[in-house]
C-alpha cells in the first residue's frame, strides 16, 4: 500500500470482493472541514454517511448510496471508526468493498497512513448510549449501558467445530479486535457458492474451519478469533450511524441483520443518539 505524498491526491485501496469475486477499489480524498464522511459510487453524487440507507442481505452489510448498492462495507466501517478519520470522501468503483485479508486491520492502517500523510484532523461524531436497555431480535440479544466504551460478544455454533466462544474488548483494544478475520465452516462453502456468495473467498481472506480445525496454514490469530470478528462486525455496523460507539454493548449471537435492527430501533427510541465529538489528539494504539 503506497500513498502519494501530494496532499491534493486521493489514495486508493484495491482488492477482490469477497462475494462478487470482482476486482474493486475504494478511493479516499480529503474533504472540506466539517464535511464529515461523504460517499459516492463511480461518478455519482456524494452523500453523507449518516444519510445513507441499508438493506438486509445474507452474510454481509449492504448500503445504498443514492439507491446504488455497495456490499460488504462492515470491515471498512470498523476501520474508519477505529481510526477516527473524518472530513474525507470515499468513492467506490463497483458493487463491493475489497475484502483484503478478511479483517479490518488493513483498513485501520490505510486510514492511519492517509491521515498522517495529509495531516488531517481526528474528529468524529460519537454514537452515545444514553441509558440502559435490552433488545432481543430473534435469537440475538443486546444489552446497552452508558459509560466506558467496550464490546463483549458471545457466539453459539454448538454442534460445529467452532462451538461457543466469547470475546471482550475495551476501546484501547479495538485495534486488536480489528485483526480478527471473517470466517466460515468448510461444510458451508459449497452451499454459499451455489447461492452466488463467496466467489472471491480463499484462505488468504477468510478463516475456513474444518472438522479438525482451521484449514489456514497459519492457524488462528487469537484463540477467540470467531467471537472477536463478530464484535468487529457489530462495531462496523454501528458506525453506519455516522458516529463511533460511546458506551458498552454486550451481545449474544449478533449478526448483520440484528445489528441493523438494533441501530434503527435504539436510535428511534432514544437509547442511542449522535453527538458531536471534539478533535482527538491521537488514534487508539495500534498493536504490533
Amino acid at each position: 500500500m503506497t500513498l502519494s505524498t501530494n496532499t491534493a491526491q486521493p489514495a486508493r485501496l484495491i482488492g477482490i470482493g469477497l462475494h462478487s469475486g470482482e476486482r474493486c477499489s475504494v478511493e479516499v480524498a480529503p474533504a472540506a472541514a466539517g464535511a464529515g464522511i461523504l460517499l459516492a459510487v463511480c461518478d455519482g453524487p456524494f452523500v453523507r454517511l449518516s444519510d445513507i440507507s441499508t438493506t438486509q442481505m445474507p452474510l454481509r452489510t449492504r448500503i445504498l448510496v443514492k439507491g446504488v448498492p455497495v456490499d460488504t462495507v462492515e470491515h471498512m466501517m470498523a476501520g474508519l471508526a477505529i481510526s477516527r478519520l473524518t472530513d474525507i470522501t470515499l468513492r467506490f468503483d463497483g458493487p463491493e468493498v475489497p475484502i483484503l485479508d478478511g479483517s479490518a486491520y488493513p483498513w485501520v492502517e490505510f486510514f492511519r497512513k492517509f491521515r498522517l500523510s495529509r495531516n488531517l484532523n481526528l474528529a468524529s461524531e460519537r454514537l452515545e448510549i444514553v441509558r440502559e436497555a435490552v433488545y432481543v431480535f430473534g435469537g440475538s440479544e443486546y444489552i446497552l449501558s452508558p459509560g466506558n466504551t467496550a464490546i463483549s460478544v458471545e457466539i453459539d455454533y454448538s454442534g460445529t467445530p467452532i462451538g461457543c466462544q466469547s470475546a471482550s474488548f475495551v476501546e484501547d483494544e479495538f485495534p486488536l479486535m480489528a485483526r480478527a478475520r471473517t470466517f466460515c465452516l468448510e461444510r458451508d462453502v459449497e452451499q454459499m457458492k451455489k447461492g452466488g456468495l463467496g466467489k472471491g473467498g480463499s484462505l488468504e481472506n477468510a478463516v475456513v474451519m474444518g472438522e479438525r480445525g482451521p484449514l489456514n496454514p497459519e492457524g488462528l490469530r487469537m484463540n477467540h478469533e470467531f467471537a472477536a470478528h463478530k464484535a468487529l462486525d457489530l462495531y462496523g455496523d454501528l458506525f453506519l450511524s455516522g458516529g463511533s460507539l460511546d458506551g458498552s454493548i454486550r451481545a449474544r449471537r449478533p449478526g448483520h441483520t440484528s445489528n441493523a435492527k438494533l441501530l434503527s430501533t435504539a436510535l428511534k427510541d432514544g437509547t442511542l443518539r449522535l453527538r458531536g465529538h471534539d478533535a482527538l489528539e491521537e488514534c487508539p494504539r495500534l498493536s504490533a
